[in-house]
């Protein structure tokens, strides 16, 4: 005799505030994700580190969170997500919307703490230059990390980089 549950999903909660935007980017292209102990929130401008009760804990501009990266002035797209079986962080954003100086920079936290050290490292999407790169999405399985986009420029196509995670983490 099987019986079947269902559990409604709670209402959401519209006064927790994460990270505004202000208005220099549109669209602001909110994303975030939840780890353990803390909260990411990433928009075209800014990355904004809270605890779980959503106290501030740090807040930079997205082209500052990128600071080691080469010309890290013209970030945007930022992506987030928490890999829960490896604790860690993992966020990527696009660099430079013109075919010379298209970059993709991965980042990945080396704890699960966001406000530690963080792995950074970037490649070229098109070494011919005849694209760049636009729109990331995202993923990971126990092998790897994916990140896929839009290439614009002589053409259009979408791609996708598959990058091993452990190599990264480490």
């Amino acid at each position: 005799n099987r019986r079947s549950v269902t559990e409604i999903s709670p209402a959401p909660d519209t006064s927790f505030h994460g990270l505004e935007d202000n208005g220099n980017s549109i669209p602001p292209d909110v994303n975030g994700a939840a780890g353990p102990n803390h909260l990411m929130i990433t928009l075209n401008t800014q990355v904004r580190i809270q605890d779980r009760t959503g106290n501030n804990l740090f807040t930079t501009y997205l082209g500052s969170f990128w600071s080691p990266m080469p010309n890290n002035g013209g970030t945007f797209d930022p992506k987030i997500l928490y890999d829960p079986y490896e604790n860690r962080w993992i966020i990527v954003t696009p660099s430079g919307s013109n075919n010379a100086e298209s970059k993709v920079y991965i980042g990945v936290s080396a704890t699960s703490d966001p406000l530690g050290e963080w792995h950074m490292f970037w490649f070229d999407p098109d070494t011919d230059n005849q694209t760049w790169f636009d729109y990331p999405s995202i993923g990971f399985n126990k092998k790897w990390i994916t990140v896929s986009g839009n290439m614009f420029g002589n053409g259009f196509y979408r791609t996708v980089f598959v990058i091993d995670k452990m190599a990264a983490y480490n």
